[in-house]
C-alpha cells in the first residue's frame, strides 16, 4: 500500500511537470479537400500525449489529472496552446 502511494504521488509529481512545462503533444485532424487534397480546416477530434513514457496515453494521466485535481490546469494549458497554433496557422503573432 505504501509503495502504491508513493507511486501516486510520483505520478501526480510528473503530471504537474508536464502540465508547468507545457510538455505534451498535441496532434491534430487535418480536413482535407478530397478533390485537391489541400487542408481545408482542422478538425477537433486529435489527439493528446504526455511526454512521460509511464503515462502516455490519455487513458491513464485523465483520470489522474481528474482525481488529483489537476484536469482544470491540465485543459487550460492544452485550450492556450491549441489557441496559439490556430492563430500562427491563420498568420496572426501569438501571444
Amino acid at each position: 500500500m505504501h509503495a502504491r502511494a508513493l507511486d501516486l504521488i510520483e505520478q501526480e509529481h510528473d503530471l504537474l511537470e508536464a502540465i508547468d512545462q507545457d510538455q505534451f503533444v498535441l496532434r491534430y485532424q487535418p480536413v482535407v479537400e478530397l478533390a485537391s487534397g489541400r487542408m481545408v480546416g482542422g478538425g477537433g477530434a486529435g489527439s493528446l500525449a504526455a511526454p512521460h513514457p509511464r503515462s502516455a496515453r490519455p487513458s491513464e494521466f485523465i483520470p489522474l489529472a481528474e482525481t488529483s485535481g489537476l484536469i482544470v490546469e491540465l485543459g487550460r494549458s492544452i485550450l492556450e496552446r491549441a489557441c496559439r497554433q490556430a492563430t500562427r496557422w491563420r498568420g496572426g503573432t501569438p501571444s
